[in-house]
């Protein structure tokens, strides 16, 4: 073959079938009111050759920038080189390179591949010579092939040089993929004229090569001088990769008898992190919320390499402080790994941005809508990635203005409730709480893990323990990255719950958006109108008095609120109605009330439990924590030495009868800690205490059962 047509390299752009010359030159744009520089094709920066690993016969190349040379022209070598840094299929991806194949055609080397894998050696990787191009039998693995040698019909080899698709270093078995003809084949000549015959690649020329990695559609296309030249679709996640998206990528080859210098040169990746079909390098709005990257990301470049040490910017500890997460902690609001610029809900309050960075509802006139199908802001972008905002929408609302745009504002109106209370209102029965509830609901039936946001009720509060606020931060444990209850499967940064492209419902799928007073303000954003849970309880004591219980709570506001039930237990489980006091209805101010249980000794137990279960006029109902109380039904005292104390607690019991008891040990909130048989003596019994040097300091109820015997006492360990 005989390849006579001049090529100069040219940087791709991420848009299909588009080339544009190297340019670092900038120009302003102004999105969402706030002016930003970006670059309208620059190109990722190239890493030191530093951040790959070389094995075989791969070097650094001399002869292009930032590359490798994989084989030198020289008969039966193989090379392999790979980037030390994984990367995800997690996120879409453009990956943008160049490929020099040599000079020598009818007896040139067999060819080059770029491969995704993660075996079990790792950046050491390197498989057989000759056809198998350095990649043989690596897996898992997906690898793209530029094939310059005709193995023969025996592995689907075609006499043109071409290119392929293998799976786990099968070449033997290359995938059935569509060509640009959108006909199905197994290999397809890498480069044709405008009569469609097959041309020479190793021709002494650095082609451009493009593989795009689609994470919606679960779809690789690789370009080959600027022309679409493979496409195939497969979750390679869930088939090659065990569920693992995490990968190495690089590039092998080798020769055999037939030699070529085959190089890997101008190595540029970038994610797209909204799928729109620019780069993130490229893009003016990598989540598509219409907030511009510099905004959300305080006028920094977080996805640039400002060290040039191979690691962006967001990720980079030279760069600024990280968080717990790995990246830096001024670009995460929310602290959930996922800076601004690619969270869909950056402050955690459940809203997106794309609704808190306009008028606050689902507005028609902004273009970039959120889409119920598939939670992505891509109705409508512009050539740099950003939506079509009215000018109405053109800057950051601060609702209530305390220089927090409200997109990052968890409390937009700063009333006294937090946007998540107040946004999720579907009923507009006056909370959220039993709305979430019925999305949890919904999202089970819609085919989400029941797992996830289950009805357990741990504390035996009323409230379900992942609408509880367990670390009391002020962030329901459904939206606290810190929570085993937060869930956010395709790490968008908007939780499953809220996530119709998680199988939950987001603001205002259910209905259209809380205006519980019809004034045209979502409820969120009107500080006029407040959305808390039906009862706000701020105290609830159980002390003894003699021989009777004083208990004793307060409330800080009510909505209709008919009464409180007062329950007793005496094994901590089973709960009976001791009492109804009436509720004050709705009412913002504070309210205390009372009541005393006579007679404990009726019960007969050491430790008696209490709990209120607050009833709404409209039957919805919540249960308080439990308050424990010691009861001590005998006159014989137990004495627990030293008090308080450190290392071991020791018992001493008068008046004992021979024979064996049960030694009970419970924590302040009344659950066990330590259950076990000990033996008394007759007349007086000390006892040791096993395992007391472990617990965590705090208060402890220690009680030894011997028949209808009992005796109990408190410890507290420093």
């Amino acid at each position: 073959m005989r390849f006579s047509a001049k090529h100069t390299f040219t940087y791709l752009s991420a848009q299909p079938l588009a080339a544009t010359a190297f340019s670092w030159s900038r120009r302003l744009l102004l999105l969402t009111g706030m002016a930003t520089a970006f670059a309208a094709a620059r190109p990722h920066h190239t890493s030191a050759q530093a951040l790959y690993k070389t094995n075989g016969d791969a070097v650094a190349s001399t002869t292009c920038t930032g590359g490798f040379t994989l084989t030198p022209e020289l008969g039966n070598k193989s090379g392999s080189v790979w980037r030390l840094q994984q990367i995800t299929l997690a996120k879409s991806f453009v990956f943008n390179f160049s490929v020099y194949l040599g000079t020598r055609d009818g007896n040139g080397g067999d060819g080059m591949v770029f491969g995704l894998q993660r075996s079990n050696v790792g950046t050491n990787a390197l498989g057989g010579g000759g056809q198998n191009m350095g990649m043989a039998a690596i897996s898992p693995s997906v690898i793209v092939e530029f094939d310059t040698y005709d193995n023969g019909t025996g592995i689907n080899d075609i006499a043109a040089d071409h290119i392929g698709l293998v799976k786990n270093g099968d070449f033997g078995n290359p995938l059935t993929f569509t060509n640009s003809a959108a006909t199905a084949v197994r290999a397809t000549p890498a480069a044709v004229d405008a009569g469609g015959t097959a041309l020479n690649i190793e021709n002494g020329t650095y082609y451009p090569v493009r593989v795009a990695w689609n994470v919606k559609t679960k779809t690789l296309q690789v370009y080959f001088n600027n022309v679409l030249r493979a496409t195939y679709s497969e979750d390679f996640v869930a088939t090659i990769f065990g569920n693992n998206p995490s990968v190495y990528w690089g590039f092998t080859a080798s020769t055999g008898g037939a030699l070529n210098k085959m190089e890997a040169c101008s190595l540029a990746f970038d994610y797209d992190q909204d799928t729109d079909g620019l780069t993130d390098r490229q893009d003016a709005d990598d989540d598509n919320d219409g907030i511009a990257d510099t905004a959300e990301a305080n006028n920094v470049d977080a996805t640039a390499d400002a060290d040039s040490d191979g690691v962006l910017n967001y990720q980079d500890a030279d760069f600024g402080a990280l968080n717990a997460r790995g990246v830096v902690s001024t670009l995460d609001a929310d602290g959930d790994g996922i800076i601004n610029q690619f969270d869909l809900d950056a402050d955690a309050d459940g809203i997106p941005d794309v609704v808190e960075g306009t008028d606050g509802r689902m507005s028609s006139g902004f273009r970039a809508l959120y889409s119920a199908a598939d939670a992505q802001y891509t109705q409508a972008v512009d050539a740099v990635g950003r939506p079509q905002n009215t000018a109405s929408y053109t800057t950051l609302p601060d609702t209530d203005g305390d220089g927090k745009p409200d997109y990052l504002d968890t409390n937009t109106d700063n009333d006294a409730v937090p946007d998540w209370m107040e946004a999720f209102d579907d009923n507009n029965s006056g909370y959220s709480s039993d709305d979430l509830v019925v999305r949890a609901a919904a999202f089970v039936t819609a085919g989400g893990n029941s797992t996830y946001y289950p009805a357990t009720d741990a504390n035996a509060n009323g409230t379900r323990d992942w609408l509880d606020d367990t670390n009391a931060n002020g962030i329901p444990n459904f939206l606290d990255i810190t929570s085993p209850f937060y869930r956010d499967t395709d790490g968008d940064g908007l939780v499953d719950l809220l996530d119709a492209s998680n199988l939950g419902k987001g603001y205002a799928d259910v209905t259209s958006y809380p205006d519980r007073n019809s004034n045209s303000v979502p409820d969120y954003r009107d500080a006029a109108l407040v959305t808390p849970l039906p009862v706000e309880l701020v105290s609830f004591t159980a002390r003894a008095a003699g021989a009777q219980a004083q208990l004793v709570w307060a409330t800080a506001s009510e909505v209709n609120n008919a009464y409180f039930v007062v329950e007793i237990s005496t094994d901590g489980q089973t709960f009976a109605a001791l009492a109804e006091v009436a509720g004050k209805g709705t009412t913002t101010q504070r309210h205390e009330y009372r009541y005393t249980d006579v007679n404990l000794a009726r019960y007969a137990v050491a430790v008696v439990y209490y709990r209120l279960r607050q009833v709404d006029t409209n039957g919805a109902v919540q249960f308080s924590a439990v308050q424990t109380l010691v009861v001590s039904n005998r006159r014989s005292t137990m004495v627990a030495l030293p008090t308080p104390f450190t290392t071991e607690l020791t018992l001493q019991l008068p008046q004992t009868v021979a024979g064996t008891a049960t030694l009970e040990v419970l924590d302040a909130t009344g659950r066990p800690q330590l259950v076990q048989a000990v033996m008394l003596q007759a007349g007086t019994t000390t006892l040791v205490v096993p395992q007391a040097a472990t617990w965590a300091a705090g208060l402890y109820f220690v009680r030894i059962i011997q028949g209808q015997q009992q005796y109990s006492v408190k410890a507290v360990r420093q």
